[in-house]
């Protein structure tokens, strides 16, 4: 995956053909990476492109047009008829998806009363409805939204929900310390929240279409 979107073809309007082996996994290397330089705009910058990153791989809408707005540019038309998407080879639709967004948020901050250091797995099992001995344990399935998602996603529609929370900046990360065991990043929730209750911010679902 790519750390940004300077795709040199584009920039010089050439035709071409180009394939992102993509996993979100990818992105926490990434991330490890930028919070290694010094709190400046330089590194908020980095850390804004590599998002665009993520949107660019999981947002299903016109390749070209995501690509012009990265660059800070204008394009009109919704739909290059070139990208899979604006082909038809894409099979994924957005619907909207605040209420559920909402839902994954209560669900992170209560979860984060009872113990402070949420990992995205853990986020998934409790709102899923998981009785694994990680949530019982931690009397998680006493979490309100305990099971809510459980109908609304499958485990890999609820996971790639949550990545584009993360990538809209909706959701948090934390890094962990160099001395802590594992490599997945702790979750928490950023200002966003009262945008989406207050309908400031629409939240969209990629969903998969037949």
């Amino acid at each position: 995956m790519p750390k940004n979107l300077a795709v040199l073809a584009e920039r010089e309007k050439l035709e071409s053909t180009s394939c992102i082996l993509f996993r979100f996994e990818d992105r926490t290397r990434h991330m490890q990476m930028i919070s290694s330089l010094l709190e400046s705009e330089h590194r908020d910058l980095k850390r804004r492109k590599l998002n665009e990153v993520i949107k660019y791989c999981i947002i299903p809408k016109c390749k070209k047009l995501q690509l012009v707005h990265y660059f800070s540019e204008d394009y009109k038309d919704p739909c290059c008829n070139m990208c899979d998407v604006c082909l038809g080879t894409c099979n994924m639709e957005p619907q909207n998806a605040s209420t559920e967004a909402l839902g994954v948020l209560s669900c992170l901050n209560n979860i984060r009363i009872v113990q402070n250091k949420v990992t995205l797995n853990l986020l998934m099992l409790v709102y899923r409805g998981s009785k694994r001995k990680e949530v019982v344990s931690k009397s998680l399935h006493e979490v309100p939204e305990f099971g809510h998602g459980k109908s609304a996603f499958s485990q890999s529609e609820l996971k790639q929900f949550i990545y584009m929370l993360i990538a809209e900046d909706v959701i948090l990360e934390e890094l962990r310390g160099p001395n802590e065991i594992g490599s997945h990043p702790y979750l928490w929730c950023g200002s966003k929240a009262g945008m989406i209750s207050q309908g400031e911010l629409l939240i969209n679902r990629c969903k998969y279409v037949k």
